[in-house]
This record gives structure tokens, C-alpha cells and sequence, in this order.
């Protein structure tokens, strides 16, 4: 496979994030994706299986996100099927997959979603 490296894409709408750990880290190196006009919408694994071995917790993505762009996040409960709003975990969590949607008045994307306060 070739890659074009000359390529440039302007705008990046969704990524999904499962990288076993590695997540702070893809994070730090695609920070670009922040500064777009509308930073993308994310589904990322935050398990503290995974973070702690590379030293951070899945509450650091949670403020890593946060303090790049305003974001909502809501873990998603696969048990009860819906969406819980969260503003963090506690250190000693298991983590969660989480929904990071960007707080830019754009909610109507979250219209017929199942979201349990």
C-alpha cells in the first residue's frame, strides 16, 4: 500500500479509539484534530485494564479531551442500552467506552439516542 503523504484532510467528523493503552498517547499526536472548526466526534475505550500499565487513568483522557475542546461525554451502557452522562472516573474505576461529543450546539446529532441522567 502507498501512502500520499501530501494529502491534507481538513476535517476529520468521527474517530473510534481502541488501542489497548495507547489512547493518551494517539491523542497527544493527533491534537491537530482539536483546532478543526468542528472537532470530531469520538468513541473511545477508557479502561484502567489498559491505561494503567502506561501510566495514566482513564479520567486523564476525560481531561485531556476536556481541556483540547468543549466536550460532553457519556459512557455508553451496553447492559441498559443507553447513554449516561459522566464528567469523570474515579481512580480506582474500571472505565468505560465513552461517547465524546463536542459541546458546540450541535446536540440535535444526539436527537433518538437513549440518554439516562
Amino acid at each position: 500500500m502507498r501512502i500520499n503523504r501530501k494529502k491534507n484532510i481538513e476535517q476529520v467528523d468521527f474517530i473510534k479509539v481502541d488501542i489497548e493503552g495507547s489512547e493518551l498517547k494517539f491523542l497527544r499526536g493527533a491534537s491537530r484534530i482539536f483546532k478543526q472548526e468542528r472537532p470530531p466526534v469520538m468513541v473511545m475505550e477508557m479502561a484502567l485494564a489498559t491505561t494503567r500499565p502506561y501510566g495514566y487513568l482513564p479520567g486523564d483522557l476525560i481531561k485531556y479531551i476536556g481541556g483540547q475542546a468543549a466536550y460532553e461525554f457519556y459512557a455508553l451502557d451496553e447492559v441498559n442500552r443507553c447513554l449516561r452522562p459522566i464528567d469523570g472516573f474515579a481512580d480506582d474505576d474500571i472505565g468505560a467506552n465513552v461517547l465524546c461529543f463536542p459541546a458546540n450546539g450541535e446536540r440535535e446529532r444526539l436527537k433518538g439516542l437513549k440518554i439516562v441522567k
